[in-house]
C-alpha cells in the first residue's frame, strides 16, 4: 500500500513540476515578446 503511494506522490510531483516547466517557458516567452 505505502509503495502505490509513493509511486502516485512521484507521478504528481512529475506532472506538476512539467506544469511549472511549462509555465517558466511561457514566462520568458512574454517577457522576450515585451523586448521585440
Amino acid at each position: 500500500m505505502e509503495e502505490a503511494s509513493e509511486k502516485l506522490d512521484f507521478e504528481k510531483a512529475s506532472i506538476f513540476r512539467d506544469r511549472i516547466k511549462s509555465l517558466n517557458i511561457i514566462q520568458s516567452h512574454k517577457e522576450l515578446m515585451k523586448l521585440i
